[in-house]
């Protein structure tokens, strides 16, 4: 073993993988556990008579990483060496200081020692941290169709993927919260750290192409068509089946997961080639029905929709989520389903815009 049953001094020993140190009163001893346990221990022998006869060396990246690599197969039987593992030692490890994170100071006074200490600990999280998640999100989360349902999976993977990328593993209360927060809490995050969105939709729409000629290749005669362009854009820019998850995010990332499918259509259009956006018309169900609360408006009465649609939003939670995730158009099917008349998306439009002559701005002034 590298360092296991070899005593320091008499108020130190390292066995187990554990490193054990006395405090500085000689009373309490503080028990260092995965990762920084060993980095301590290593640390205190290297340049040492005895860690040059074991090896120990930790200057270059080379001779880091085979320090690395020596501990994951030490602590392989005792089940650590992995992300949540050395976060849970490295807070366990972290509380026995968290009213007097001095007592660190105190059992390394060596600043140059322990600023060696902590360079290790932080580069070998970062080193965990890289193997579930990868150096980008198409890694953590690896490509599935439709493009909707990769970006909502993608963003929630993306929120603990920052957190744990952007963490500072030398400051014990983050350590400790990060330790005690579950993955299952996560909200979606929208923005990609490192990442282009230009960069993620064209790797996407390679893998895609890959896939969609593989399949036709399975097909004896068979060649992409502009048929087939036309029902890719039709699939790949669907996310109306998210709707119920979307209605749960806040209205800030329901306009941001809006934003990149708004962007994902338009590129994907140019890119098959294709003048305009011609997603395909979805067989209309009716999904809103008229409540016994709010009254229908008249027919042709786009004052009285509009007011509609503002009183019902106030008390009915669902109809608000439907208004804000849906285009107009969407929209306007299910109330001309609930008014019993024909609603004209153009029309509605111009009257849910317009302001009164008296809001309207005075360019003269």
């Amino acid at each position: 073993m590298l360092l296991s049953d070899y005593i320091f001094s008499s108020s130190m020993r390292y066995e187990s993988h554990r490193l054990y140190i006395s405090g500085p009163d000689g009373e309490d001893e503080f028990v260092f556990g995965g990762f920084l346990g060993a980095a301590l221990a290593a640390v205190f022998l290297v340049d040492t008579p005895e860690g040059n006869a074991r090896g120990i060396r930790l200057y270059t990246d080379d001779e880091k990483e085979a320090f690395f690599a020596l501990y994951d197969r030490e602590v392989l039987r005792d089940d650590w060496g992995y992300l949540s593992a050395e976060i849970d030692q490295l807070r366990d490890n972290y509380v026995q200081f968290i009213d007097d994170p001095n007592n660190l100071i105190d059992l390394c006074p060596n600043r140059r020692l322990l600023t060696l200490v902590m360079e290790l600990l932080t580069t070998y999280m970062r080193r965990l941290v890289l193997e579930p998640f990868g150096e980008h999100i198409w890694e953590a989360m690896p490509w599935k169709m439709p493009f909707a349902q990769w970006l909502i999976d993608a963003a929630r993977v993306e929120t603990r993927r920052q957190r744990l990328l952007q963490t500072d593993w030398t400051d014990i209360p983050t350590v400790i919260q990060l330790a005690d927060i579950p993955d299952e809490t996560e909200e979606p995050t929208f923005f990609f750290e490192g990442e282009k969105a230009a960069d993620i939709m064209e790797r996407y729409l390679l893998w895609l192409s890959d896939e969609y000629v593989a399949m036709k290749q399975g097909i004896p005669g068979s060649k992409i068509t502009s048929a087939d362009r036309s029902f890719i854009l039709s699939q790949e820019t669907d996310w109306v089946f998210l709707s119920d998850e979307l209605a749960t995010l806040d209205p800030e990332d329901q306009a941001s997961f809006r934003r990149w499918m708004t962007e994902w259509e338009g590129y994907l259009t140019a890119q098959l080639h294709l003048d305009t956006p011609k997603p395909q018309r979805k067989d209309l169900r009716q999904e809103l029905f008229l409540d016994e609360v709010t009254p229908a408006p008249a027919k042709n009465d786009y004052v009285g929709a509009c007011q509609y649609i503002r009183e019902r939003s106030k008390y009915d939670e669902n109809f608000k989520n439907y208004v804000s995730l849906h285009e107009r158009t969407v929209l306007c099917d299910q109330l001309t389903f609930i008014f019993g008349w024909p609603v004209d998306p153009n029309s509605l439009g111009k009257r849910m815009n317009y302001k009164p002559k008296s809001y309207r701005k005075n360019h003269l002034k």
